[in-house]
């Protein structure tokens, strides 16, 4: 367990106060945004011990019951931090000892498109949707009274769309100087060219330059006023490839807790270099290569081949080992066989790596590409089915138990 003293910064009208622990503790009192902050944070050698159940905020639960689903998958459907908290027992009961969630940050209004937390207004504002900054405290206090660790996603590439680029309405990100001009990243980009990947716009979104020293004081003042005020115990760190690399050291350690990336591209090298700019990173090669093998026509040979690759992988065993997520066809989606799906479960949790299953994989979800892969929880959440109960066969035992049950890390 490391302890960390820091800073506790507080926001207002774009002044950042700051308040040294060895400064008068009178002149301390005064100044009530400035606060000592103790943070105990996890370490990646702990977060081994996890078992990671993520979640989109908007699709887990609402505040009330209800089998009600969602007419548009578009747009907010209406779940809430206070329907996580009165449903953490589904996710404990079936042996997950961590919780991630999607971002919690307020985002643009663009035909309510935001639910997915991933297109941000107010860096330093709570989503409405999802309920207030009391509301999230008490979620991951709750948590913590059931030692469940809360990851939180967050996103600093860009920010979401906006008419005209009209950036004034972002905060506090409010002028054109501090983005990219916008071009476009094509697929090839990633093996040819890592400037246009880092200096572009992914999906058409204004794109933050780290390079800029407003915008980088500023995000990593951010990340540290995220994990402090609302006591995340790690981060998830959408888009790294888009950002340079050198950022991400600065970022990571601002944070303070455990840090796993997303590089969603299909080579392996390119994916696992961003182990030495972070704790750790999804395993989207081993993912590929899972639903490629565990496949009625699939090679199990390849796999065989790919674990021998990895086995040459630095860091190995904290990598984020995963099944399904809400950026991806589900796997019943591409291979509709229960016995394949139980299967390729058996592998998450014993690969090499934090395991990490969606919501709804549970249950048999079989959603097609974005946003059908992001179905409602709320009305399914039945303990009796076939695929909760394997989840639960290979939570069950202690961690300890566990780390001794997957593939040895090489010396």
């Amino acid at each position: 367990m490391c302890i960390r003293d820091r800073y506790q910064r507080r926001v207002h009208g774009g002044i950042d106060i700051k308040v040294n622990q060895d400064q008068d503790m009178t002149k301390t009192l005064l100044i009530l945004s400035a606060i000592l902050y103790i943070s105990l944070c996890k370490t990646k050698e702990e977060w081994k011990s996890r078992v990671i159940y993520q979640l989109l905020t908007d699709r887990f639960a609402k505040d009330t019951p209800t089998n009600e689903g969602c007419q548009d998958l578009r747009s907010y459907c209406g779940g809430t931090f206070q329907g996580i908290m009165k449903n953490l027992d589904y996710i404990q009961e079936m042996g997950f000892n961590a919780i991630w969630i999607s971002p919690v940050v307020e985002n643009v209004d663009d035909n309510y498109m935001g639910y997915h937390g991933y297109h941000a207004k107010n860096f330093y504002k709570i989503n409405p949707k999802f309920g207030t900054e009391e509301d999230l405290k008490a979620l991951v206090d709750d948590c913590h009274k059931r030692d469940v660790w809360v990851m939180v996603d967050v996103v600093t590439n860009h920010i979401g769309p906006l008419k005209e680029h009209n950036y004034s309405q972002i905060f506090p990100f409010n002028k054109p100087e501090y983005y990219h001009n916008s071009c476009e990243i094509k697929q090839e980009d990633y093996l040819y060219n890592q400037q246009i990947v880092e200096d572009c716009w992914l999906h058409d979104l204004p794109d933050l330059n780290q390079s800029h020293p407003f915008v980088r004081e500023q995000l990593n003042q951010w990340i540290r006023w995220l994990v402090d005020t609302f006591k995340f115990d790690g981060i998830r760190i959408s888009s790294i490839p888009n950002v340079p690399k050198d950022f991400w050291v600065e970022f990571v350690q601002s944070a303070g807790v455990f840090s796993i990336g997303e590089n969603s591209v299909d080579i392996e090298n390119y994916v696992y270099d961003y182990l030495d700019s972070m704790d750790s990173v999804l395993n989207y090669p081993g993912y590929n290569q899972v639903v490629r093998s565990f496949n009625e026509q699939g090679s199990l040979l390849d796999l065989e081949q790919y674990l021998k690759r990895l086995e040459t992988v630095p860091k190995k065993e904290f990598l984020g080992s995963f099944l399904d997520n809400h950026d991806n066809k589900r796997f019943l989606n591409v291979n509709p066989s229960f016995y394949l799906l139980r299967n390729a479960i058996v592998f998450t949790f014993a690969q090499y790596g934090i395991p990490i299953i969606y919501s709804g994989t549970e249950q048999g979800f079989r959603g097609g590409d974005d946003p059908f892969n992001r179905e409602v929880m709320w009305g399914r959440m039945f303990k009796e089915s076939d695929v909760y109960q394997y989840c639960l066969l290979y939570t069950s035992p202690s961690p300890r138990d566990r780390q001794k049950s997957r593939m040895p890390s090489s010396a």
